[in-house]
């Protein structure tokens, strides 16, 4: 087997198999980011959140994979922040019940979605504009609360 970085590489014969191997894209910066909003930044900010709340949305910010999902379970997040698996689960209702994040229910699974008001990993288009429209409606005019004064 052969695999070339920076190329797809076939496995087998193509009548025979439908494997491919397709290396991740990276960015031009060869490091992994996602396109942050200052008005969901500013938003968190005027929040009263618990650490356990910054911590957790930070996390799975930093986390998302495109189009905002995370795929993770709630035992590994737990390992990673090293808190208990329950803090986890209630942090997580707390942040959902505040429009910050979405469980969803997905062809892989349930899945965790990061509001696209606070940050957007994937392209910059129709998709990015809808979820943004879509869950600034969970959130209070955000707008007002973030507006100069």
């Amino acid at each position: 087997m052969a695999v070339r970085q920076g190329k797809a590489t076939l496995i087998g014969e193509v009548d025979e198999r439908d494997l491919y191997v397709v290396l991740l894209r990276r960015s031009k910066l060869k490091k992994d980011f996602f396109l942050g909003m200052g008005d969901g930044c500013m938003y968190l900010a005027t929040l009263d959140l618990t650490k356990h709340e910054y911590r957790l949305i930070l996390f799975l910010l930093a986390s998302m994979e495109f189009d905002n999902f995370y795929y993770g379970t709630q035992a590994y997040i737990a390992s990673e922040l090293n808190l208990a698996q329950s803090d986890i689960s209630k942090t997580l209702k707390s942040l959902e019940s505040q429009g910050l994040i979405f469980r969803e229910r997905t062809s892989r699974g349930k899945v965790t979605r990061i509001s696209a008001v606070l940050g957007w990993r994937g392209r910059a288009g129709k998709e990015f504009e809808k979820r943004y429209a879509m869950d600034s409606e969970h959130i209070p005019d955000i707008r007002k609360t973030t507006s100069p004064a």
